[in-house]
């Protein structure tokens, strides 16, 4: 956790040198309708579940009694703060509205709270690993250079997150015996998906807007998660094969 905490710090002050990361440097974006439309109303549903505070999170972090992990855990959740900020300025340079809470984040919150450490960070692997096939499909089919790079910004960071949280569950699942480890997968992929049918329904303008169908971002998301567990409970050979063909 040593290195994570070093790459988040570093990627800290990285960041802090982004043109568009400051206060000024926002301006109005256009868009053709029905993409700035739809695009509002999704980055809206997102900002919310960007902005939560994660102190269920660090109160975890800390029964570890790793202080790098607990100030990994801190910096990543201050990219998901500057993710929300970066959405609520997109929304303004758009001239939409912003939501004060989405039913969805609500659930989510609900389930979080309903196991330890490892189950709240499998359920945020799953939004992660949705915002990987989203953003990405943000960055390549909406047609704005600007909203592209924050797209694109963002999709690096999720990618990195995806890859902390894997390498603190891998070491927590190392000792499961095949039928808990089975049993877990299961549950997860039914959770996983349940919030991929939520996605593609709640966001399916902005999706038919850059030109994604229900099938490519299904195959899209699968791919992902098939990968991301394989990481997390296979073997470093197998891994490797598994990096190998992606």
């Amino acid at each position: 956790m040593k290195n994570w905490r070093v790459y988040y710090e570093r990627n800290r002050a990285e960041r802090s040198r982004l043109l568009w990361h400051g206060e000024t440097t926002w301006k109005r974006v256009e868009l053709p309708e029905p993409i700035r439309t739809a695009l509002i109303a999704s980055l809206a549903t997102f900002e919310v579940g960007e902005s939560g505070e994660g102190k269920r999170l660090k109160a975890g972090a800390l029964t570890t009694n790793d202080p790098d992990y607990c100030r990994a855990i801190e910096l990543f959740l201050n990219e998901e703060h500057d993710h929300a900020a970066w959405l609520g300025k997109l929304i303004d340079a758009l001239g939409g509205e912003h939501l004060r809470n989405h039913w969805s984040d609500g659930a989510f919150v609900f389930l979080r709270h309903m196991g330890g450490l490892q189950t709240e960070l499998l359920l945020l692997l799953a939004v992660e690993m949705i915002a990987q096939a989203y953003y990405s499909a943000l960055r390549d089919g909406v047609p704005d250079e600007f909203c592209r790079e924050v797209f694109a910004r963002i999709c690096d960071d999720e990618d990195k997150h995806v890859a902390f949280h894997v390498d603190f569950l891998r070491k927590r699942f190392a000792r499961q015996r095949w039928i808990e480890s089975f049993t877990t997968r299961l549950l997860w992929y039914g959770v996983f998906r349940a919030a991929c049918v939520v996605v593609m329904m709640d966001h399916a303008p902005i999706l038919r807007a850059v030109r994604v169908s229900p099938g490519g971002f299904w195959q899209r998301t699968g791919a992902i998660f098939r990968h991301t567990s394989s990481q997390i409970w296979e073997t470093p050979a197998i891994r490797v094969v598994e990096r190998s063909r992606l």
